[in-house]
């Protein structure tokens, strides 16, 4: 859902949370926990907490090959 909203498509996000409401009532008989409904009520709302970290493109750090480095699992 929040992939969905994040690409600026809130009513495919809410169609994965009706999707997964009716899931669980029909499979468990239980609705989604407060925090997914919340979610819901947050994008439907248009919320900017939604948004989360953005990345900051940086050319130069790009060109001199600086930024995270990886470690190999030993």
């Amino acid at each position: 859902m929040v992939a969905h909203s994040r690409s600026g498509h809130p009513k495919r996000a809410a169609s994965v949370f009706r999707r997964l409401r009716s899931t669980l009532i029909d499979t468990m008989g239980i609705e989604p926990t407060f925090r997914t409904s919340n979610l819901m009520r947050a994008i439907l709302a248009g919320s900017d907490l939604l948004l989360g970290d953005r990345w900051e493109s940086s050319p130069q750090a790009f060109r001199q090959g600086t930024g995270r480095q990886l470690t190999r699992a030993r």
